[in-house]
This record gives C-alpha cells, structure tokens and sequence, in this order.
C-alpha cells in the first residue's frame, strides 16, 4: 500500500479535482471537470500561482523580526479569527524549538499600554561550538603555571 499516494488523491479530493473510490487495495481516483480545467489552466498561457509552503507562526515571528533589524513592535492584544495572538508565547516557544539564530534569543518588554517590544539579542549564556557539539574555536585562556 502506497501512502503517499493516498495523501495525495485525498488532498486533491478535498479541492474537488479527483473523486476517490473503494477502500484498502482497491481504491481508485478519477479526475474531475475541476481537475481536467485545472490542468488546462496550468499548460495554459496564464497558469496559476503556486501557493507558498506554510510556515508556523513561531517561524513567521522570527522572520519578521530579523527583517525588522532585531527589533519589533507588535500589538499587546490582537485578535485574529476570534483568539487572541499570544507574542510572548510564540517567543518562547521560538526559542523552545530552536528557531532562533544560533546563540540568540528574544526579549520581550511592555513598549506601551498597547504595544510588546520583541527583540532578537545575543545571548552571552549561549554555548559556543560546532554543530556538532565539539568545541568551538574560540581560544581558552590557559594560565602560565598550573597549581594543585
């Protein structure tokens, strides 16, 4: 059983460009009207924008603020689809999940009853080294004469 295959008819299926049929080794996918339009849109002279690849919003709050320069204002309470954007979560949660530059973090501090400030800092407690977890190459002060 080939699961990528299933994936695949099943997201075209949920944009109603194939119909799927049967079940476990007998399923089958046939196009559609949509899917045969589609694919004259897409060989045609004007074809569709590909969508960009989804990103977490934790991802999109770094990019945003590394284009900002390292630092970025964002609204204190924002709603967006009836939640409420939690900045200072998704900022932990950056640094949680290693989205940071290597050896950064955040800071986030009231700019004003309305607005956070978020800012991408060096962080001197950061280990230094390679990926691999070997050393870096920075040198290590050595003292001249060891004692006990």
């Amino acid at each position: 059983m080939d699961v990528s295959r299933r994936i695949s008819a099943a997201a075209l299926r949920n944009r109603g460009l194939v119909t799927v049929s049967g079940s476990r080794k007998t399923w089958a996918a046939a196009i559609t009207a949509a899917g045969e339009e589609y694919l004259q849109r897409v060989d045609g002279a004007n074809p569709p924008v590909p969508r960009q690849p989804n990103v977490s919003v934790t991802q999109q709050l770094v990019d945003e603020v590394v284009k900002a320069g390292g630092s970025l204002r964002v609204p204190r309470k924002l709603w967006h689809d009836n939640r409420e954007v939690d900045y200072e979560r998704r900022a932990r949660l950056a640094e949680a999940h290693g989205k940071l530059p290597r050896g950064s973090r955040f800071v986030v501090t009231i700019a004003s009853p309305t607005e956070l400030l978020i800012e991408l800092r060096v962080d001197p407690h950061a280990k230094v080294g390679g990926d691999d977890g070997s050393p870096g190459s920075a040198p290590l002060p050595v003292p001249a004469r060891l004692t006990k």
